[in-house]
């Protein structure tokens, strides 16, 4: 693990630091960091801590990196969850890339919403919006993901990635 990947932690929304000690049972719970192959015990001490919660709602937007262990670990932790309701929300783009590659990797959840890339030609900023499935974007219905205003000038901002790969995932509901 390199300083500038922080490790896995948890948190439930609405709270303000990271730790591996907080989750929700009824509301939110936010990822951030790196999956890996630390991450199998704070992905263990997540499922306990949502042992009781009837559904389970995850923000992944903060995930920067996967790798294969992680991958693993993670699918683990879906499987533990086992037939609740759960919802992914804010997926962030290494997370889509697993969505989009690894067959598990979702398990029976639902994505909400996830984090698309977009970057402004005119001033050549990068930036991620969120796009909501079923109003922004929907299985084969990419219309108006493209439609984003630059947030620091007039000009429109464009896709950064192949629509028909990044949204892959949407043909899997």
């Amino acid at each position: 693990m390199t300083a500038s990947a922080p490790p896995l932690s948890y948190h439930s929304a609405g709270t303000s630091m990271p730790d591996t000690s907080t989750a929700s049972a009824a509301g939110m719970t936010v990822l951030e960091g790196v999956l890996d192959e630390e991450s199998a015990p704070v992905l263990a001490a997540l499922s306990k801590a949502l042992a009781t919660a009837p559904s389970i709602e995850l923000d992944v937007g903060g995930l920067r990196r996967i790798n294969s262990l992680g991958v693993r670990a993670w699918v683990d932790f879906v499987r533990s969850l086992g037939e609740r309701p759960v919802t992914f929300r804010r997926c962030s783009p290494s997370f889509v890339d697993q969505l989009n590659t690894v067959s598990d990797f979702r398990g029976g959840a639902r994505v909400a919403s996830f984090l698309a890339p977009y970057v402004c030609e005119t001033s050549g900023n990068a930036f991620y919006e969120e796009l909501i499935v079923g109003k922004d974007v929907s299985p084969g219905n990419f219309a108006g993901f493209d439609r984003r205003p630059c947030k620091e000038c007039p000009e429109p901002l464009v896709f950064d990635d192949l629509p028909e790969r990044y949204f892959q995932f949407l043909s899997f509901d």
